[in-house]
């Protein structure tokens, strides 16, 4: 579901920006097209560096259906609730060693992995996600140096908590760029 601009944004900073000083947080991966892209991103740095990295990646999602997934991005035989976990797996088979799934409701799991060099948001589509993002991985960010991509802010106003939630910590974060219409 993401946009060809948004997957490049994501495998640029994995492989130009990030420096192996903390892991890639990817909350809300669905079918893998962000954590491909992080993936990718990864081992082109390990290719320019000529050594592997420690960077994992850390990729939540329910992997459950939704109704309004059915038909469009999942097959029309799946039902509402069924686990496309497979689907994913297979779409990232080529990067899985750099890839640690946490499977389920994200707020099921506080954040114990350490520092986060890249936090990619596609999951606080509703305040509680939000709220529990914002708590549990905010205080892993890396001061001057951590990225946070917001998948939703620039959509449509649905998800004001996500402008809200920036707004308050702005003197903390300021706008670098952005993907034409979501990121």
């Amino acid at each position: 579901m993401l946009r060809s601009e948004e997957r490049s944004l994501l495998f640029f900073l994995a492989s130009e920006y990030s420096r192996d000083c903390g892991c890639i947080v990817d909350a809300g991966c669905f079918l893998g097209g962000s954590t491909t892209a992080l993936a990718l991103g990864v081992r082109a740095r390990q290719r320019q560096c000529g050594k592997r990295t420690r960077t994992r990646i850390h990729s939540y999602d329910l992997f459950e259906a939704e109704e309004w997934t059915i038909g469009k991005f999942l097959p029309s035989s799946f039902s509402p609730q069924q686990s496309f976990r497979p689907i994913f797996d297979a779409n990232i088979r080529h990067v899985a060693d750099l890839v640690e799934v946490h499977e389920g409701n994200i707020t099921s799991e506080p954040w114990t992995g350490g520092p986060i060099e890249i936090l990619f948001i596609d999951c606080a589509k509703h305040w509680v996600f939000c709220d529990f993002i914002t708590a549990n991985f905010f205080r892993s960010l890396i001061p001057g140096h951590s990225i946070v991509v917001q998948q939703d802010y620039i959509w449509d106003c649905w998800n004001a908590w996500i402008h809200i939630t920036m707004e308050y910590y702005r003197d903390y974060f300021r706008i670098l760029t952005y993907t034409p219409e979501n990121s």
